[in-house]
């Protein structure tokens, strides 16, 4: 029995047992085909050595780390158009322990996990092998965070490759935000620090945002800025305040201004809470300022930027025919441009809503179609806060897996830390593991974090399914009569307060609910995705399915 050092390649085919089960012969034709004609002549020319070929893998072993990952993006890149087969590859520098029979050692068993974690199409090493990487190869992978691998006792972190895709460029239609200098007083050292920080946090924030594109007025200059974001810094005693304004270019006038104030014992607080809420603001301004500049366009008249602020501008009603309605401004932007990453994370989200507000399941298929598209999107924009929380969707109501939907919204938290929906899809996936306090507590630190967004609603209801499930019925009470006051129009939130007031023994408020609940439509809601509970929980799920044929 003998052992070397060497890069182990662990490559397996995608949705394997689907596609037998759909179609066994030209499955089995089509891996042949890729075994014939892709892997193991590029695996020969590289130098590989094939240690074991199962139904729907391979084991691989290389000398040189090199021609190793050579070898395995051009594997992928090559499989990257292929009409019916994804790999995912999983890599790891370790020992092989081998004798007559067999091929052993940890390091075979770690890039086989490693490969679990791949994204279709790409490729996840560990962080052994990575650190052997030169600088132009290193420069191609892309941390995936902290890992944790079945049967694998610490955590790893992993590193991943996805192929490019090669989509005709767009013209980039995002607003341009320069960013300018933040004026102070009084005029003192501390107050001058303390407004360059601010601005600091400011530029740091609003640049992790892929809607918008931002420009430093200091170090930069652009010929076509769309707003000007202005500042004033004032400071006295234990207390300061920031005024903002959104100029228009175009016209000098002010699209957006506010306030903001607070206490200066911990500045350094004062800093990160301010630059959160106006980063929030900002955002949810641009959105509806976005909603406002299309919403009499002609279609056929809309560029993508176009199509998907008219999408996005349905979320605030929460009625389930006027998202029936924006589908077919989705598929239009599918139309001109099948591959763009928002057009891809959009369209997946409505398939996820509509599917859990009608109370529906997603099919297995379906989800790994979604899982799919979502991550080509992510090749694209891989620091996209928004697509990653949209990934976590995919993985919760489509996978049930409660692990990797965990993971991409923290992934999407690190992105964007008070990213408002990726809190929110993370209280989901709390409340699925029926961690109710660990969802409260999610859900109350974006609590007060730009309330009119379209989102907003939709926190209040997963407040109060936490507060349900956990046994807080005055609690989810308060929660449902918050709610109903933003969307009093809804009788799914009426049919849960009343269900409610008979837990707490109010029966004729209950009978009052129900009466207003019987007087709606029973139409689903956008605000109300069918929530993933315990078998305990089962009669209220029922009570509050919309009606079928919606």
């Amino acid at each position: 029995m003998g052992s070397r050092l060497a890069v182990i390649i662990v490559a397996d085919i995608v949705g394997y047992s689907g596609m037998m089960a759909r179609d066994e012969k030209s499955g089995i034709a089509a891996v042949r085909e890729i075994n014939d004609t892709k892997l193991v002549p590029i695996c020969d020319r590289h130098g590989g050595e094939i240690l074991k070929r199962l139904g729907d893998g391979w084991i691989i072993a290389f000398g040189s780390i090199t021609t190793a990952l050579d070898c395995a993006t051009e594997i992928q890149s090559k499989l990257a158009k292929h009409p019916m087969i994804k790999l995912r590859i999983g890599g790891h520098l370790g020992e092989i322990t081998e004798d007559e029979d067999e091929f052993y050692g940890t390091g075979i068993n770690l890039a086989a996990r490693l490969e679990a974690e791949a994204p279709p199409g790409g490729i996840m090493i560990s962080q052994d092998l990575f650190r052997q990487l030169s600088g132009s190869l290193a420069a191609q992978f892309e941390s995936a965070g902290l890992l944790e691998l079945k049967n694998i006792p610490d955590p790893v972190e992993g590193f991943y490759w996805s192929p490019k895709p090669k989509v005709a460029p767009e013209e980039d239609k995002r607003p341009v935000i320069v960013v300018e200098k933040i004026e102070f007083g009084p005029n003192d050292e501390d107050t001058k620090a303390a407004a360059l920080e601010l601005r600091d946090q400011l530029l740091m924030n609003l640049s992790k945002r892929t809607g918008i594109r931002v420009v430093d007025a200091l170090t930069a200059m652009t010929l076509d800025p769309t707003y000007f974001l202005r500042g004033r810094l004032r400071m006295a005693a234990s207390k300061a305040r920031l005024s903002i304004s959104l100029v228009l270019s175009e016209t000098g006038e002010p699209s957006f201004s506010q306030n903001y104030q607070g206490e200066t014992a911990d500045i350094f607080a004062f800093f990160d809470e301010t630059a959160a809420q106006v980063n929030a603001d900002i955002r949810n301004h641009l959105n509806n300022f976005d909603a406002e500049r299309v919403k009499h366009m002609p279609i056929e008249e809309m560029g993508i930027s176009d199509l998907l602020a008219r999408v996005a501008s349905t979320g605030q009603s929460g009625k389930h025919k006027e998202w029936l309605d924006a589908r077919k401004y989705l598929d239009r932007a599918l139309e001109l441009n099948p591959e763009h990453p928002m057009v891809l994370a959009m369209s997946s989200m409505g398939d996820i809503l509509f599917a859990r507000t009608r109370f529906e399941e997603i099919e297995p298929c379906k989800a790994d179609l979604l899982e799919s598209a979502l991550n080509r999107a992510l090749v694209s924009m891989p620091k996209s806060d928004y697509l990653f929380a949209v990934r976590g969707m995919c993985f919760l109501f489509g996978k049930k897996d409660f692990k990797s939907a965990k993971r991409d919204c923290h992934h999407s938290l690190k992105l964007n830390p008070t990213y408002y929906f990726g809190r929110l899809i993370l209280s989901m996936v709390e409340i699925a593991e029926g961690k109710f306090d660990d969802a409260l507590a999610t859900l109350e630190q974006v609590e007060g974090l730009a309330t009119e967004m379209s989102y907003e609603p939709m926190r209040q209801v997963n407040l109060a399914v936490c507060l349900y499930c956990s046994g807080d019925f005055q609690g989810c009470a308060n929660a449902l009569d918050s709610v109903i006051q933003l969307q009093p129009g809804f009788w799914t939130l009426h049919r849960f307060k009343a269900i409610v007031l008979r837990k707490l023994g109010d029966t004729d408020a209950a009978a009052a609910s129900d009466a207003v609940a019987d007087a709606l439509s029973k139409e689903p809601t956008m605000f109300f995705l069918k929530p993933l509970l315990q078998a305990e929980h089962a009669a209220l799920l029922e009570a509050l399915a919309p009606t079928e044929g919606f």
